[in-house]
């Protein structure tokens, strides 16, 4: 086997590293020409597309991917990498130690296709994570600003032992390819069909490190690769394929990406390699390998782009409710994906560069204290510099976080004095680094009356005397976001979902549990969501 490339260091925390190239008269006489012959020409302050394309051209070309002067890298998409173990009854790619195919849900049997064989992790070694051997991922995410030089985040942040990548390749997803409409999908399950794997023909781009096709995420890191010249459009949809050929340690995997992933283990003693196919359908995968779909991100935390460094970036900061449970699936449908949307469509016409809107959600996540399943991360305090501070382009975040801290535990109810004191350290935090933090109020936690035998069946409320220790803490955290002059800004998300009369029509009939298909009475449906986004203030963002 060839030597690997092993990364040096982790990704490196705070702003792109800026590299002077030439002198400064000659950068802006550069600039302006490679603006003139962009397809869409910046406006003179140098902030628009065409000033993109210039920071493409531009990049120093000398090694290290640095962003020449007057440009940054800048995230475009995210998923934090949150742990490296499995909680049983969430939707999660099988261990290695499982992969037999046809039992668990969402799996998928092509016809024809041989039926891979279990494998056995090494002799005397036991894990709770999904571990990978002659395996292929795909997964499929959008981005939110494009551009045509790409750079990926890998994480093996939450994993002891070293990540060997054997191939990484990027292309654009055929979206089209799918059934349409899509096909219903069950509680638990995201099973959409080979036909939904399929990647844009002549798309298909493979990625390095150091140079290298196959190389180590050391241990406890996360890297960003090299750059690669890859065409990717305004809210355009990626598929990212990993190929892991020897056994993997358990991987740094984030639960919830209500975007399909999409797992290809070979047959013993055939390679199961297929980063580069076009679709893993029967013909492709000619009896080598099974198939089987999930919602997981595994590996991949973030996409970055070039762009002018004035462009803003904004990340979503948040739980659950951030993260996109219970929007569905494949369609975009979160309340900061409507964020996007919106600011581009507010800067149709300008000639500027969008701000670029990321999503640091995590399901089950708390402010103050870490989660004690660790599948739903530690808490926003202790991921801070991780999920917030080190991205690249950072300018701006939008805080929607607490409900867990408030409600998850049905022993203990985190004060409002704790939970505030905690934002008040985030926003000391951001404002050192040069950010601005938005916070948005707490929405509600119970939107239904009791039943006729007196139970409140919402996630958080099972009771009365629950909801009644549980309801002032939350009023008070949103009394003081609504009040204080300590942040940048606040939005009243609790009010748009609190109107009368429409609460049905924001969580249900789409608001469910994706574990047992009842209403939740927590996170909004895909209305909710744009009701929610539709209360953020543009003005903050387009200044």
């Amino acid at each position: 086997m060839s030597t690997k490339y092993r990364h040096p260091v982790a990704a490196s925390a705070g702003h792109a590293t800026v590299r002077p190239l030439f002198g400064a008269a000659f950068l802006v006489l550069v600039a302006v020409l490679c603006a003139g012959v962009a397809a869409q020409r910046g406006p003179a302050s140098g902030t628009g597309v065409g000033s993109q394309r210039a920071c493409e051209a531009l990049m120093d070309s000398s090694g290290g991917g640095h962003a020449a002067v007057g440009c940054k890298w800048l995230q475009t998409w995210a998923s934090p990498g949150v742990s490296a173990t499995t909680t049983a009854t969430l939707p999660y790619f099988p261990s290695v130690a499982a992969q037999t195919f046809g039992t668990a849900p969402g799996n998928i049997i092509i016809p024809g296709v041989a039926v891979s064989p279990a494998i056995a992790p090494p002799a005397g070694t036991t894990s709770t994570g999904a571990r990978f051997a002659n395996t292929t991922i795909r997964q499929m995410v959008r981005v939110s600003v494009g551009g045509s030089k790409i750079r990926l985040r890998l994480s093996n942040a939450a994993t002891p032992a070293d990540l060997t990548v054997d191939d990484l390749h990027v292309a654009l997803w055929n979206k089209a390819a799918c059934p349409t409409p899509l096909p219903p999908v069950p509680p638990g399950t995201v099973s959409r069909g080979p036909a939904c794997s399929n990647i844009v023909p002549g798309t298909d781009t493979p990625v390095t490190l150091g140079g290298s096709r196959s190389f180590v995420v050391p241990a406890r890191s996360e890297v960003y690769t090299d750059p690669v010249d890859f065409t990717v459009g305004p809210l355009g949809e990626v598929a990212i394929s990993l190929y892991f050929e020897g056994l993997t340690p358990p991987v740094t995997t984030h639960i919830f990406g209500f975007s399909s992933a999409y797992r290809v283990v070979g047959v013993e003693g055939t390679n199961g390699n297929f980063a580069g196919a076009t679709v893993f359908d029967a013909a492709t995968l000619q009896g080598t390998a099974a198939l089987a779909v999930a919602s997981n991100r595994v590996v991949i935390t973030g996409i970055d782009v070039l762009a002018p460094s004035t462009t803003r970036g904004i990340i979503a900061v948040g739980d659950s409710i951030t993260d996109g449970a219970n929007s569905t699936i494949e369609t975009n449908t979160r309340w900061n994906d409507y964020l996007a949307e919106r600011l581009i469509e507010a800067h149709k016409g300008s000639g500027k560069l969008p701000p670029a809107v990321s999503n640091s959600g995590i399901g089950g996540n708390k402010v103050v204290t870490d989660n004690a399943a660790a599948a739903f991360g530690v808490s926003l305090l202790n991921r801070f510099d991780r999920d917030v501070l080190s991205r690249s382009g950072v300018t701006d975040l939008i805080v929607l976080e607490g409900v867990n801290d408030i409600g998850q535990s049905v022993t203990y109810t985190e004060p409002a004095e704790n939970i505030i004191a905690a934002y008040r350290t985030l926003i000391a935090r951001a404002h050192a680094a040069g950010l601005k933090i938005y916070f948005a109020t707490i929405t509600p936690i119970r939107t239904e009356a009791a039943t006729a035998a007196g139970v409140y069946t919402g996630a958080f409320s099972q009771s009365q005397a629950l909801f009644e220790q549980r309801e002032p803490q939350r009023q008070a955290v949103n009394e003081w976001i609504l009040t204080t002059n300590e942040h940048d800004g606040a939005i009243d998300f609790n009010a748009v979902m609190s109107a009368p009369g429409l609460l049905n029509q924001l969580y249900t009939p789409y608001s469910l549990n994706p574990l047992n298909g009842t209403n939740d009475q927590l996170h909004p449906n895909s209305t909710g969501f744009r009701v929610m986004a539709s209360a953020i203030n543009l003005s903050w963002f387009t200044k």
